[in-house]
């Protein structure tokens, strides 16, 4: 599912949040704001009264998991504008999925009636935890300045990828070095997004989330530089281990 975080943010910052001030349906619950359209907004089917109950219980779920992942506590209220299938592309730059602008503490996603189960969790996913994650990172941590710790953090907490465990979308042959990934400003997202929450989800087991999350915020150079202050062991070394665990990975599931 893309998530075309970029170009959401770039939609918004040059319409002034316009799409924003069309008519909603404004529900809160806890620190989750929903906003989604009336009947008869558009010619799609609007989500119900069931529907919404469902998407805020989600967002409440999702930011419990992140703060406790992450050892965080973020409270702060999200907004998340649900927008017709049939607007979204329109609106927001794709009709499959969305993206957040984390430092306003939004969120813009397609609402459509046909939906992944998330089988981890036990419950539909009309957004899921990825664009959570985006939020509540760059409000608690700071913000990212790397891809791959953007994404990464997301798409590792989340454990999915387009409806499937981030693990059954890798490729041996196409898996990639830390170092590349850092640099991969341009790699194909259907690559990068389950590598680079491969990666992390090891990063969190081998030197913990609470060391991990110092490295969110710095700069490519700054990750490689301080990275041994930071965990104790050398990037160099990082990178090889990263390659024998990835080695006896794909061995013991061919």
């Amino acid at each position: 599912m893309k998530k075309y975080l970029i170009i959401v943010i770039l939609f918004i910052t040059m319409t002034s949040f316009i799409p924003l001030k069309k008519k909603w349906i404004k529900t809160k619950k806890e620190n989750i704001v929903l906003f989604t359209r009336p009947d008869n907004y558009t010619n799609y089917t609007s989500p119900n009264s069931e529907t919404i109950n469902e998407c805020l219980n989600e967002g409440i779920a999702c930011v419990k998991e992140i703060n406790e992942k992450l050892g965080v506590n973020f409270d702060s209220d999200i907004k998340v504008y649900l927008y017709n299938y049939d607007e979204a592309k329109e609106q927001i730059g794709t009709n499959a999925g969305g993206g957040a602008i984390p430092t306003k503490r939004i969120v813009l996603y397609t609402y459509t009636e046909e939906h992944n189960y998330d089988k981890k969790r036990n419950r539909t996913r009309y957004i899921g935890v990825h664009e959570y994650v985006h939020i509540v990172s760059f409000n608690e941590l700071g913000i990212s300045k790397t891809r791959l710790f953007t994404e990464g953090y997301a798409t590792a907490i989340d454990g999915s990828y387009g409806g499937k465990e981030i693990e059954q979308r890798l490729n041996q042959n196409k898996m990639k070095t830390p170092s590349e990934l850092l640099d991969s400003e341009d790699m194909f997202e259907g690559d990068f997004y389950p590598q680079s929450g491969f990666f992390i989800k090891w990063l969190f087991n081998e030197y913990s989330i609470e060391k991990a999350n110092k490295l969110f915020v710095m700069t490519k150079d700054e990750i490689k530089s301080e990275f041994e202050k930071i965990t104790g062991e050398k990037y160099s070394l990082m990178e090889k281990k990263y390659s024998d665990y990835c080695d006896k990975y794909f061995a013991n599931n061919k």
